[in-house]
């Protein structure tokens, strides 16, 4: 009888100790921030206007001071792509003007704003099927020698992957993070067989544009 009273008060003690968690001599936080992709494109010191001189039977024509486009890219993104294009207004605008054998040697296409040529002269010229320079008037091509490189110091790739879908636009990788500069000096003679006493007197303008490539969105 002695046993049989003792058991429940023991099992009332042991209902009523408190349960303890085994002790921890250590914890760990992860924490994270989140760098979102960054691009920016800038313009540098350019010279964007010229003006034409001529020998005494206007077949040959020079420019001074010479022009250039220049650009500056800074990225995080490493394989972000920025692209090139070339763009002119003669009877239609925006026809494309950037044409050549490879992203290293490009040529140009102005058109006269004063007196417009036909969308032929300009494709004529892009298609380098310029035999004759009466089927181009008031159209001239001018050679673009491009000057593409990373700042290594901050990471850039020394040299850029270039990619040209000509006539029209090149495309440029660049493979790790950093800036790159681009620069864009226009000769200051003319493509042979583009400039003729076809060509009248006026204002001759073209465009480059360098832009970034939008990311491809997977479709559902």
């Amino acid at each position: 009888m002695k046993f049989k009273s003792l058991l429940p008060v023991a099992l009332m003690a042991m209902l009523m100790t408190p349960a303890f968690a085994a002790t921890a001599t250590s914890q760990t936080s992860l924490m994270t921030i989140t760098l979102n992709d960054f691009i920016n494109i800038t313009k540098g010191t350019e010279v964007l206007a010229s003006t034409a001189s001529f020998n005494d039977t206007y077949t040959t024509i020079t420019l001074a001071p010479q022009m250039n486009a220049q650009y500056q890219v800074i990225t995080n993104k490493p394989g972000d792509q920025v692209r090139l294009t070339g763009t002119t207004d003669a009877t239609s605008a925006g026809l494309s003007a950037l044409y050549g054998t490879s992203a290293t040697s490009i040529n140009l296409v102005f058109c006269n704003q004063t007196v417009k040529p036909a969308d032929t002269a300009v494709t004529n010229i892009t298609g380098m099927t310029e035999t004759d320079a009466t089927l181009n008037a008031n159209a001239i091509a001018f050679a673009v020698t491009p000057t593409v490189a990373g700042q290594t110091a901050t990471g850039a790739t020394a040299s850029p992957t270039a990619t040209p879908s000509l006539p029209g636009t090149i495309t440029y990788t660049l493979a790790t993070s950093g800036i790159y500069d681009f620069n864009y000096d226009i000769a200051t003679t003319a493509v042979a067989k583009t400039f003729s006493t076809h060509d009248a007197a006026g204002s001759y303008t073209a465009t480059l544009t360098l832009s970034q490539v939008p990311a491809v969105v997977p479709g559902p």
